[in-house]
């Protein structure tokens, strides 16, 4: 039985390289490496091991795992700002145990060939984290939807194929190392769908083509396995989960009959389409949260990075949710190319009358193959300070207000909270951004 490691490296400071799209988050939430776990379920056959380093950010630790284990293969997540200490760590692996290695991240999306012209130690990449090539690469078939060496050639296939991984092994991941803010350990992430129509300008999504489904038996599967580890919250993590409405109410008709009252589940959501007919089938299932990407108050703005609604489409679809018992987390965004300071005063005064439930605000984070060219960074409008200060601002328009008070209180129990205070004053006092970094020269 070949051994595969399937590998998140350490790196000086937490970051989650997932998704193409790596974040340095400060404390307010922790979540699976979906990219890896997914490919736990299609090395099914093989012996396998994970390794996390943002809830096990100590080499030590992995070279030890690296020495009991010798793995055959190893599938690694590689991202822009962690690039050299990435590629360090690989080197050391293929040196010492001569295993397979493969990368997949938002280098490998950006960079794709060019990447392993340039870095000897890859034997191969994927440009689509949901392919199943690294698999079929150590099972002695030929890849699909992959990049490869084959001797002194370069080979590239980019044949999609369905969504059809296994049952991913949750079991291999410390369950209780991962939180989101409103709950606790442990939780559990899973894919229902893998693209958006949608052409938001900052996000990768866009490119990885028509969007895929899962089979609505293999996703019950999953959370049957995860019922069996005692978890109970699930978080499902598609970039738009109510994009398509008869299947979304579908699955939702089956889970609320398989498992009633079983689960508790967020996901990544959108204001339209949505009806009360799929926020009762939701509700039904057992949806507490959604998370909508608001970005911006400003409706000017939001037209010019992508967004497939408009400002005036989010409290109608926060009022259906309520209805419905769901809660609505409004995230935004600062910094975004192009932004200006009246946009962020826009966004102020939406967050003075808006009825979401939570906020939260992400710092633009640049990621390659998004707004960026080689050798290139998009404009940075405001300084790290200016910044800073501004997501202050926008926090205290939406919590200072007394209406919200006795509506945002979220914690599951008193130890919840004990756990939460520490990581949100982290997070306040530890807001540091990325280096603004450049693609490979």
């Amino acid at each position: 039985m070949k051994k595969v490691l399937l590998l998140n490296p350490p790196f000086s400071r937490p970051i989650m390289r997932d998704t193409f799209h790596p974040t340095s988050k400060s404390a307010l939430y922790i979540w699976h490496p979906l990219d890896i776990l997914i490919h736990s379920g299609y090395l099914t056959g093989f012996d396998i091991r994970v390794y996390d380093g943002v809830v096990n950010n100590n080499p030590a630790n992995l070279y030890r795992l690296l020495e009991d284990f010798k793995p055959d293969g190893v599938l690694s997540l590689i991202a822009f700002p962690t690039l050299k200490s990435d590629i360090q760590f690989l080197e050391h692996i293929k040196k010492k145990y001569g295993s397979a290695i493969w990368g997949v991240g938002d280098v490998t999306y950006g960079e794709k060939e060019r990447l392993l012209e340039q870095v000897a130690v890859l034997d191969g990449i994927l440009p689509d984290y949901t392919s199943k090539g690294f698999a079929q690469y150590m099972r002695g078939e030929t890849p699909k939807n992959a990049i490869w060496r084959d001797g002194d050639k370069i080979v590239s296939e980019t044949t999609h194929e369905p969504l059809d991984w296994n049952v991913p092994r949750h079991d291999l991941l410390d369950l209780s190392k991962y939180y989101l803010p409103y709950w606790k350990p442990p939780f559990g992430s899973i894919y229902a769908t893998h693209g958006c129509p949608a052409k938001c300008r900052f996000c990768v999504v866009p490119g990885w083509g028509p969007t895929r489904f899962r089979e609505h038996e293999a996703i019950l599967d999953e959370l049957e396995f995860l019922r069996s580890l005692g978890v109970r919250k699930v978080f499902f993590r598609d970039g738009s989960f109510n994009q398509w409405p008869k299947y979304t109410i579908g699955l939702m008709e089956k889970i609320a009959s398989r498992f009633p009252k079983t689960f508790r589940f967020t996901t990544w959501f959108k204001p339209k389409p949505l009806s009360d007919e799929m926020a009762e089938a939701m509700s039904d299932a057992g949806f507490e949260y959604v998370h909508i990407g608001v970005e911006t108050g400003s409706p000017e703005f939001l037209h010019s990075i992508g967004k497939d609604f408009e400002v005036k489409d989010v409290e109608p679809g926060i009022e259906i949710l309520h209805r419905h018992k769901i809660k609505v987390v409004g995230h935004f965004m600062l910094a975004l190319p192009g932004e200006t300071k009246r946009d962020q005063d826009m966004t102020a005064a939406f967050l003075k009358k808006t009825q979401l439930d939570v906020v939260s605000f992400s710092i633009f984070e640049f990621s390659f193959g998004i707004m960026m060219k080689r050798g290139q960074e998009a404009p940075i409008t405001f300084s790290d300070k200016q910044i800073k200060w501004e997501l202050l601002r926008q926090y205290s328009k939406f919590y200072f207000r007394p209406d919200r008070w006795s509506k945002i209180y979220f914690f599951e129990d008193f130890g919840h909270l004990v756990q939460t205070i520490p990581r949100a004053m982290r997070y306040l006092f530890d807001l540091r951004l990325y280096p603004r970094f450049k693609a490979l020269e």
